[in-house]
Formats: structure tokens, C-alpha cells, sequence
């Protein structure tokens, strides 16, 4: 409505798997003993600085033995040797030669990993012609955030925690 260019921009290395392919993946381990998961958003305006929607980085990557409960490792790059893993995702890794690969991830059911995306919204919730930038992360009690446009910068003007 104020004619700048805008853009929100999400970065990550995660991909989401349908539902038919969650049971399905093979192994695909990346080179690296060390990793992480990530992902970042952003709010970009022309002429003003990038406003932080937040994000994460988590370096508690996937274990490279096999997801086992009775040892602890609810998530890893290897299925349960008794196949009771589920494959919801895949991460974006490198190889020994330094090429991206994908690497499907592993979950015990109920009591596994979960890696959260931002949900993002924007409408005109008050009704006064400007839309309004609405957040949620999927994680349990993650607020929701109204963002408002004022003085031509983002201003958080409500945000409530959400229930399980």
C-alpha cells in the first residue's frame, strides 16, 4: 500500500516429505559427523534494514548409529534396526566431495524429533486497508505475532503463547 518493494524471505535446509514417503526413504547419511538444521525468516523493505521474523539453528543434529529409544536417539540419520522409524523430512548436507545431497532423517513416532516451520499470514485484521503480518511457529506454546506496519518499519503490536 506504500508502493516500497517487500518481501519475506525463508531460508532453510529442510525438506518435507509427503505422506507416502514417510515409511519409504533409505539411508543417505552426509560425510560430516557434524551438522545442523536450520531455519530463518526474514522481512525485507526497500530502504530499511532486514526485520528478523526469528529462526533456528539447531546443532543437535541427527545421530549417524541407528534411532534407537532404548539408547536415547529419538532422531538420526539411520532407521531402527527393528523398522519402526518414520521419515517425515529429509536435510540438505554435504557430501564427502563438498555437493549438496539430501538426507532423510529419522524419527521414533510418538517420541520423536520434531523440527518446526514458521506459518505466516497477512491480512487486514483490523479493517483499516493495511494488512498485518500474522506468525506462528509450529511448535507447542509458540506465540502467535501481529506485526503492523508503523512509521514505515514492522512493529509487533500483539502476541499471545499458544497451547499444546
Amino acid at each position: 500500500m506504500d508502493g516500497k518493494e517487500t518481501a519475506i524471505v525463508s531460508v532453510g535446509n529442510i525438506i518435507w516429505h509427503s505422506s507416502d514417503r514417510k515409511n519409504n526413504e533409505t539411508s543417505n547419511p552426509p560425510h560430516s559427523d557434524t551438522t545442523a538444521n536450520y531455519l530463518l525468516s526474514a522481512l525485507f523493505m526497500a530502504g530499511s534494514d532486514p526485520f528478523d521474523l526469528g529462526g533456528y539453528i539447531r546443532e543437535d543434529s541427527p545421530s549417524k548409529k541407528p534411532l534407537s529409544e532404548e539408547n536415547g536417539i529419538y532422531m538420526s540419520f539411520l532407521p531402527s534396526k527393528e523398522g519402526w522409524s518414520e521419515n517425515y523430512f529429509s536435510v540438505i548436507q554435504l557430501d564427502a566431495q563438498g555437493k549438496l545431497i539430501e538426507c532423510p532423517v529419522f524419527v521414533s513416532g510418538g517420541s520423536g524429533y520434531y523440527v518446526a516451520y514458521m506459518m505466516m499470514l497477512l491480512c487486514d485484521i483490523d479493517g483499516d486497508g493495511n494488512p498485518e503480518l500474522i506468525t506462528k511457529w509450529t511448535f507447542e506454546y509458540s506465540p502467535i505475532t501481529v506485526y503492523k506496519l508503523i512509521d514505515g518499519r514492522p512493529q509487533e503490536i500483539f502476541s499471545a503463547s499458544s497451547g499444546a
